[in-house]
């Protein structure tokens, strides 16, 4: 007996023995099966930094207990928003909402979070240590105008 394992369209060819003769051919088709995609964390938080969040991958659950390490893509829009979802990680302080994805691989079908994970990205809150004052020449009064310059 043949084991049918892995997903495709098989043809099996019964044939009689016996007190029984003819053939017939019959088709059976194995399916993909889809990864289950689950966050760890409902909602997470990190602080603006001028770069694209980094986020703890969601977890990806296979029909074989196997391992996935292949791609994960994410897309977000903004929390509450009914606009299409941007590829990618947000930037910007905010709150968002992530979905992750993975592409068709071997056995698999692809898929995608069935929930969103809310991400806030908090504003950078600016102290003194953030910015460069340069005093002006002569800072003695004088009834001119002196120019500073602050920078951050």
């Amino acid at each position: 007996m043949t084991e049918l394992v892995n997903t495709g369209v098989y043809s099996i060819t019964i044939s009689g023995i016996g007190d029984y003769a003819g053939a017939t051919e019959l088709s059976c088709q194995i399916y993909n099966s889809a990864p289950v995609i689950t966050w760890s964390e409902s909602m997470i938080f990190t602080d603006y930094n001028g770069q694209t969040a980094e986020i703890i991958p969601p977890i990806v659950e296979l029909e074989d207990s196997g391992i996935y390490d292949g791609e994960i893509n994410y897309s977000y829009r903004k929390s509450g928003s009914s606009d299409e979802y941007t590829d990618g990680l947000p930037v910007n302080a905010g709150t968002y909402e992530i979905m992750a994805a993975t592409p068709a691989f071997d056995n698999y079908a692809s898929a995608k979070t069935e929930t969103p994970l809310t991400l806030t990205i908090n504003k950078k809150y600016l102290t003194p240590t953030d910015f460069t004052f340069n005093d002006p020449e002569n800072p003695v009064y004088n009834g001119n105008a002196k120019e500073v310059t602050i920078t951050a």
